[in-house]
């Protein structure tokens, strides 16, 4: 797929491969690092640059920016690091064989998934509706794939179903659970798809054949949300049981239990660099060490529940929705509410960062969706043309 004709691209930059085409004596012989960029989702490669360990990832960046079509990208380590720009190849770890992630966007669309069953894309510029696909009209909870080719649609009648996110062709069902799917997310790197229901389980599944690779229980109650680490390693879940639950998905074992309150747990995410977890239960945050299982902070200012909360990409910051019908972005460092984002008419439900981090979109029972400004706090686009209550939105390049 050329990246000028796609409207995303997810990219890795893999020196791996260029230790295939290139000897190492001739990295040793001029010092140079060899890396080889090719799309994280499709493989297909995209061009092949050499650099010093001394320079600079704003470099490596321009390397890129200068072979491809984008608007935003962001790099991070293969474990979920992200590289800032001052940093030297060398000071970030990015070394010869090492693995370097990249996310390109390539145009600013914003996709969202109403109850109305309707999946929509919307030009963030002009405000206009783009494309909409058809979905199940019993939605009850959607994910997209990080390619945007494919949607996968939770519904009441306990499968999960597959479509093509371009003309909402419908491709598989995804049976096992016993009761209503309530949440879906797709893993960064495309290969997998986590579901949970109000049957207590998480089921793992393939994107090449849609198989079941295997289930997740321990939980007590129904599953509120999943979410993949940025690596795909590990599985966050969050349940009405009043727990949240970190899963090694190479052994589908459960890594540790988090609870803080007897209240529901609503929503659950990894930091970018897998370290720390955030989970949202009654009027709060709260931030965890993922190895140590210790609360490290509290985060308080919202005056009804608190039904979501995410990392931006390069983990400095923290955003969360409430019932409250506002959203807030946070820092981290400080634990300071930066933004309060008052505009919904009713509870906010979901909240995501762009990929630059400068905007976040949220989603509300007032069915429509905003995108706000972080540094100023002002929605700059609101959408509210969806019949029913809006349930998910991202960015598309997320």
């Amino acid at each position: 797929m050329p990246a000028a004709a796609s409207s995303i691209g997810n990219a890795f930059i893999s020196t791996d491969a260029a230790r295939a085409a290139s000897s190492s004596s001739d990295v040793c012989r001029d010092g140079k690092i060899h890396v080889f960029v090719v799309y994280m989702v499709t493989g297909a490669p995209l061009l092949n640059i050499r650099m010093s360990p001394s320079d600079y990832i704003m470099q490596l960046k321009q390397h890129i920016k200068a072979k491809l079509t984008c608007s935003s990208m962001n790099l991070t380590s293969d474990d979920g690091r992200p590289l800032f720009d001052t940093d030297t190849l060398e000071d970030a770890g990015v070394r010869h064989g090492s693995q370097v992630r990249a996310i390109i966007m390539s145009h600013r669309l914003l996709t969202t998934a109403s109850y109305d069953g309707r999946i929509r894309v919307w030009d963030l510029e002009s405000g206009e509706c783009q494309r909409m696909v058809e979905g199940p009209v019993e939605m009850s909870a959607v994910g997209l794939s990080p390619d945007a080719q494919t949607f996968v649609a939770g519904t009441c009648s306990w499968n999960a179903k597959v479509f093509d996110a371009r003309e909402g062709d419908f491709i598989k069902a995804l049976k096992g659970h016993e009761s209503t799917i309530s949440c879906v997310q797709f893993s960064p790197d495309g290969r997998h798809i986590a579901t949970g229901s109000f049957d207590f389980a998480v089921k793992i599944w393939e994107t090449d054949d849609y198989q079941c690779l295997g289930t997740l229980r321990g939980h007590e109650l129904h599953i509120n949300w999943v979410s993949f680490s940025r690596n795909s390693k590990f599985l966050a879940t969050a349940s009405g049981d009043s727990t949240a639950r970190v899963w090694d998905l190479q052994t589908h074992g459960s890594k540790g239990v988090f609870k803080a309150s007897e209240n529901p747990v609503l929503s659950a995410a990894f930091s970018p660099d897998s370290v720390s977890l955030v989970t949202t239960d009654g009027n709060f945050a709260r931030i965890w060490s993922v190895e140590t299982k210790e609360l490290i902070s509290i985060l308080t200012g919202h005056l009804d529940l608190v039904t979501f909360a995410c990392y931006s990409l390069d983990g400095l910051c923290l955003a969360t929705a409430s019932k409250d019908s506002t959203a807030r972005v946070w820092e981290l460092e400080t634990g300071i509410s930066r933004q309060t984002l008052a505009g919904h008419g009713d509870a906010v439900n979901t909240i995501a960062f762009s990929l630059d981090g400068q905007y976040v979109v949220t989603t509300s029972a007032d069915k429509a969706a905003k995108v706000w400004q972080v540094n100023t706090g002002d929605c700059c686009k609101s959408f509210d043309r969806h019949r029913q209550e809006v349930i998910a939105a991202a960015f598309v390049g997320n």
